[in-house]
């Protein structure tokens, strides 16, 4: 078995968890596009936007604003610690 050090844990952590957030935010970003695409292809086809595209904007839109708040606190937290 591999052992651990201490450095090792704080540095993927630190590095990953960004590496977590990045994602999070290209993933959220995806979402509100394909909401978008969906609800023009609606308004396109029936007049009306529906709810699943709408559902889909939210989402990704609370989900880009909460991962912008954990990326801010992260950055935050690696300053004070300097």
């Amino acid at each position: 078995m591999a052992e651990t050090t201490e450095d090792d844990g704080q540095r993927s952590g630190g590095r990953g968890s960004m590496e977590k957030l990045k994602i999070h935010s290209l993933i959220s970003a995806i979402v509100i596009a394909i909401g978008i695409v969906l609800m023009i292809g609606k308004i396109y086809a029936d007049s009306e936007p529906g709810g699943i595209p709408i559902l889909l904007v939210l989402l990704g839109l609370g989900w880009s604003f909460i991962t912008r708040l954990r990326i801010r606190s992260q950055n935050k937290n690696s300053h004070d610690a300097a």
